[in-house]
């Protein structure tokens, strides 16, 4: 459940007084206690935490037990309310998991399987925190956790690893209600600094961030700005010395971006996730490999011009964030769509078979399995027309088991119809007759898509022999027959991708093309 609370306003009206027109102070609220696949968290009284935001003059959006989709969907409506906000926090409980060098908040449906899976589905702890950030203002994120759930996967663990705060942000984590304690009767008392804030953690807690230590939670017209320093801990707090940073010496220019993006260190998985993205949001990197050629600089630079950002083919961190989050949402609306197809698909399916292939006789078989190779009852459909098959052969004579036995080992058009010649009313002229047909598809195929531009546009997409690869171990991976995988897209390959873009409503050429990509990626994300 999201709500949206312009509570500013609903404070002014309760207190009988007009808040700071600079004041300007925004609040995330998120709590996710039941969980689909993982642990429960340890919840609150959610409503109580809100208010305390709502009567500290905070605009609160928040929400309960959020979907991935929803998350998303509250963080872009977010970012968009905490641009102009002088202070800014973010608040939430709920499982979080971490690589130890990545973390995550983990919405209501996440699933930890692998690493992989919870980056593409959940948000990072530093994406949240770095939406507090901004020039000129300061950003608290507290986050209510158990490092203690039962949370596995591939790489991954429960709890809070490694943060990179942004400058002028501070991030406390600890257990839920110790959390949420601090908030309301500490942080959200006017006046209180961050310092006092930081003295009243307990035992469980822990800090981290640039920030000023004066700064106070509650805006206040009359503080005085003081240096930021890092805060790790209370000792460190109240011994810092708040003594400037000095400044680093700026790169040449005709390389400040590049290097930027070269001081990330991002890796092969990272670049992967990127492309991912891109290819998401409709820009083609011709290639989803992990490495970063003209292609994906290309596909960068109509990013980059999309949303209004200098356009120098290499990214930042807040950019890739940025374009993380849009990818996110992209995936969930193309789930949220294939879900729905599916469910038609599914409807269609059935009444299909019911009427076809679940009356059992041969020609219903081959009809359901025509329309619907891999049905929900193709494996019936198969075992059931294995079984008539074989009851045909005992009864055929010899000359004909033989002369079957043989067009099946050649498997050739030609072959097929040299047995229709011969026993034009054999026990297996319709099994003949169907691949005959399944050849005729393949070829009338080929040509549409020759002669309607699906090979050149498959040619145009530039994949190399890893990439197609990879497609073909996807379509492997989603049960389609892809017996080699090669790299060469041969009569299978061309077949199995054919079936995959029937059963996803898209249109079937046997060709790749920037569609079927953009479904392989979302539907199987490398493990």
């Amino acid at each position: 459940m999201i709500r949206l609370i312009h509570s500013s306003v609903v404070a002014t009206l309760l207190a009988g007084v007009a808040l700071p027109a600079a004041a300007q102070q925004v609040a995330l609220v998120i709590q996710n206690g039941p969980y689909t696949n993982l642990p429960d968290a340890e919840v609150t009284d959610f409503e109580r935490l809100t208010l305390a935001y709502e009567g500290a003059g905070f605009e609160v959006l928040s929400g309960e037990n959020l979907t991935r989709t929803e998350m998303f969907t509250l963080l872009t409506s977010f970012r968009d309310r905490a641009e102009e906000a002088e202070t800014v926090v973010v608040h939430l409980s709920g499982q979080t998991a971490t690589s130890g060098t990545e973390s995550w908040f983990l919405p209501a449906d996440a699933t930890t399987d692998t690493v992989i899976r919870v980056g593409l589905t959940a948000p990072t702890l530093d994406l949240l925190l770095g939406l507090t950030a901004g020039e000129g203002r300061h950003g608290v994120m507290f986050v209510g956790t158990d490092p203690e759930a039962e949370i596995e996967g591939a790489g991954i663990g429960p709890g809070v690893g490694r943060i990179y705060a942004p400058r002028d942000t501070l991030l406390i984590h600890g257990p839920v209600a110790e959390i949420d304690t601090l908030a309301r009767e500490v942080a959200l008392i006017p006046g209180t600094s961050l310092r006092d804030v930081v003295s009243e953690m307990t035992d469980g807690m822990t800090s981290a961030g640039f920030a000023d230590p004066e700064a106070v939670v509650i805006a206040d017209d009359n503080l005085l700005a003081a240096e930021p320093v890092l805060i790790e801990g209370v000792d460190d707090l109240e011994t810092a010395a708040a003594e400037p940073e000095p400044e680093a010496e700026p790169e040449p220019e005709e390389n400040q971006a590049e290097a930027t993006e070269a001081a990330l260190n991002l890796d092969q998985e990272a670049r992967r996730a990127i492309q991912e993205d891109l290819v998401l949001m409709g820009f083609n990197t011709r290639g989803v490999d992990g490495i970063f050629g003209p292609g994906t600089r290309a596909a960068i630079v109509g990013w980059q011009q999309s949303q209004e950002f200098e356009q120098t083919s290499f990214l930042t961190q807040g950019q890739i964030d940025l374009l993380s989050v849009q990818g996110d949402n992209r995936r969930a609306e193309i789930e949220a769509e294939q879900e729905r197809q599916r469910a038609e698909r599914e409807a269609e399916d059935r009444a299909f078979w019911e009427n076809s292939g679940a009356q059992g006789t041969e020609e219903g078989l081959r009809a359901y399995l025509r329309s619907y190779p891999n049905g929900l009852f193709s494996d019936e459909a198969g075992t059931a027309l294995a079984e008539i098959e074989a009851e045909q052969l005992a009864a055929a004579s010899a000359e004909v088991q033989a002369a079957w036995t043989q067009a099946l080992q050649t498997d050739t058009a030609d072959g097929y119809r040299a047995f229709l010649a011969s026993f034009p009313d054999s026990e297996f002229a319709p099994t003949a007759q169907a691949r005959l047909q399944q050849f005729q598809e393949q070829d009338q195929r080929e040509v549409a898509a020759t002669n309607g531009g699906a090979a050149a546009g498959e040619q145009a997409l530039g994949l190399n022999l890893v990439n197609r690869t990879l497609v073909q171990a996807r379509l492997r991976s989603l049960g389609y027959s892809v017996p080699s995988i090669s790299g060469e897209f041969d009569a299978d390959t061309r077949e199995a991708l054919a079936q995959f873009q029937r059963e996803y409503g898209l249109e079937p050429t046997g060709f790749l093309n920037e569609a079927t990509v953009r479904q392989l990626i979302v539907l199987a994300p490398p493990q």
